[in-house]
């Protein structure tokens, strides 16, 4: 859906590794569904709620533990053989950088 938002995307500013900076999409189609019952003189009261809030809503669990103990722990083990710069994540049951 970005390709909607050319207008947003001319004064879109950086971040500091020099990427496009994107809108949110969430808010400019919160903006376009007003707009479309503004004019047809119609009102309605349209909630926004960012979906980033509501990923995860439950308390963590023993996996959770589990998880996170063996991504410290590859992350450790990744900067102790003298690694930086890397991502330490699960694939296909296994422990990846």
């Amino acid at each position: 859906g970005m390709d909607l938002l050319t207008e947003e995307m001319r004064g879109a500013k950086r971040d500091a590794s020099g990427n496009v900076k994107l809108p949110d999409i969430g808010l400019w189609l919160k903006s376009k569904i007003n707009a479309y019952f503004a004019s047809l003189g119609t009102e309605i009261n349209l909630k926004y709620i960012d979906p980033t809030y509501m990923i995860r809503t439950v308390g963590p669990n023993a996996n959770d533990n589990l998880y996170c103990s063996l991504l410290g722990q590859s992350a450790a083990h990744a900067a102790m053989a003298g690694f930086s710069g890397v991502t330490i994540g699960l694939i296909n049951t296994h422990y990846v950088m």
